[in-house]
């Protein structure tokens, strides 16, 4: 038995209070819009204008589109990007389909650029919340807090460690993330005494991680703040996509290195953009930008601000080379690489062609143990900005 029941009647009396009727009635009224949507009619039958007008309405309203400072930019590129046809196709798929959820699941993420596994599952869970449900950072949070964290590690085979930073799932993991839930929902149900679907539960979900106070202690352990090193190259690529992300940037990864697995993940899912913006690419003395290790883009996706270059056991000189031609448009560029190799990022201030961007500070190092610490940090720091409701 969780602790569900700890935290329901306190969920009762939240959801009595102003707030929890203001809740409600956002619900009712995302529901609408979102069935409306995203309905077979809709999808089949409006014009291309009608789907599009109410599409820009439908994705304003999740809550997993609130990361984008502009969004109304974001949307109308996701819309531009895909295509009204594409995506009315794509969502038709996704939510009538004859395919299993896997299937249809991995094949909208395939061929959808711009919605990520938040705003997918927030789309299914409003308009068929009997059979999907959500998954995005408060409902980890909420099972951390009901201290099934573990458990559902083991539903996906993962490390418990792992699943607090575990977003972006395939079609496998979702299936079984819903399989997982059900049995919350079932206990639910059983408490309340009454019919309970997976839009219910995740208003009791973001209640637990977001407005009580935990009943017990939190047994929270951070595996990479123990841990003595990154081991590999794919790691220290995995650890930058999730420490810009947790400070608000859109995450890019090589090319080349989109299809490695690591934590259970691969890096093109973990990463927020599949491809860099166009004008990048023929931005006169920028060479090959889709083969640098992580770019860190600002909100919008469209400007590369930091860059970065993984130096495991490459030649530094040669990883320093391939983003010198970005130092002119970014922040800042980075070599990252074992504690043991700064000495030979130090010898990089006797080469001509590298010492003037160490002067103006445009090229810097960050150690695979500063890189764990900044990524430790920050979640911290995440985690505590959302629980007071402040956006980074």
């Amino acid at each position: 038995m969780s602790l569900l029941k700890n935290y329901f009647s306190g969920y009762l009396s939240f959801m009595a209070s102003e707030i929890g009727k203001a809740l409600t009635k956002e619900k009712e009224d995302k529901r609408r819009l979102l069935t409306q949507a995203f309905s077979k009619e809709m999808l089949k039958e409006a014009s291309d204008e009608e789907f599009a007008q109410i599409l820009v309405k439908a994705l304003s309203s999740l809550w997993a589109m609130a990361i984008w400072t502009k969004r109304e930019q974001r949307i109308n590129q996701i819309i531009e990007r895909n295509g009204v046809k594409r995506l009315r196709d794509m969502f038709y798929d996704l939510i009538y389909g004859s395919g299993s959820l896997e299937e249809r699941f991995d094949k909208f993420r395939a061929n959808v650029w711009g919605l990520g596994v938040a705003a997918i599952t927030e789309i299914l869970c409003f308009v068929e919340p009997e059979k999907y449900a959500m998954w995005n950072k408060k409902v980890v949070s909420a099972i951390e807090k009901l201290g099934l964290l573990e458990d559902l590690a083991k539903t996906l085979g993962i490390r418990k460690d792992v699943m607090l930073g575990i977003l972006s799932i395939n079609g496998y993991q979702y299936a079984r993330i819903i399989e997982f839930l059900d049995k919350l929902r079932t206990e639910m149900e059983q408490i309340a005494n009454q019919k309970v679907d997976f839009l219910e539960l995740d208003y009791f979900l973001y209640y637990v991680a977001e407005v009580a106070e935990a009943p017990v202690a939190r047994e929270v352990v951070r595996e990479e703040e123990e841990r003595g090193a990154i081991t590999s190259h794919y790691e220290a690529q995995y650890y930058l996509l999730k420490l810009g992300q947790l400070i608000g940037y859109a995450t890019y990864v090589a090319k080349q290195d989109q299809g490695k697995i690591v934590n259970n993940e691969r890096l093109g899912d973990v990463a927020d953009v599949s491809e860099l913006p166009q004008w990048l690419g023929s931005f006169p003395g920028i060479r090959n930008p889709e083969d640098i290790d992580v770019i860190w883009l600002d909100s919008t996706g469209e400007r590369p601000v930091y860059a970065f270059e993984v130096s495991h056991t490459t030649d530094i000189t040669k990883d320093a080379t391939a983003l010198r031609d970005l130092a002119s448009i970014t922040e800042r560029v980075f070599i990252v690489a074992p504690d043991n190799r700064r000495g030979e990022f130090e010898k990089l201030k006797k080469s001509p062609q590298f010492k003037p961007l160490l002067i103006e500070g445009k090229l810097g190092f960050i150690s695979y143990s500063e890189l764990l610490s900044l990524y430790s940090r920050a979640k911290s720091l995440r985690e505590l900005l959302d629980r007071v409701g402040i956006r980074i």
